[in-house]
């Protein structure tokens, strides 16, 4: 990867202390947000936090994230499949 970037060096490091804040930071706010939805005794009783939590803050659109989570890899191969159309070989017929 680092052969492929224009000034590795600064790139690279910046890119690493720009992130490691960033996803720190979202993983602490996504745990504030559990912490403010579910009690102590919610998160001991249930078997997926995750699933418990989406269910008491999403209330009657919970459904709506699974659609969401499975629109990001359909989209992605439907962008796999255009990209390969387009660079396929022409096919030659009779």
């Amino acid at each position: 990867m680092m052969e492929e970037l224009k000034n590795p060096f600064v790139n690279l490091s910046r890119a690493i202390y720009i992130s490691l804040p960033l996803v720190t930071l979202v993983y602490a706010m996504a745990n504030v947000a559990c912490l403010a939805v579910l009690s102590p005794v919610d998160m001991l009783a249930s078997d997926a936090i995750a699933v418990t939590f989406a269910d008491q803050s999403n209330g009657p659109w919970q459904w709506r994230l699974g659609d969401a989570l499975a629109g990001g890899p359909l989209s992605a191969h439907h962008d796999f499949l255009q990209e390969g159309w387009e660079r396929a070989p022409p096919v030659v017929c009779c």
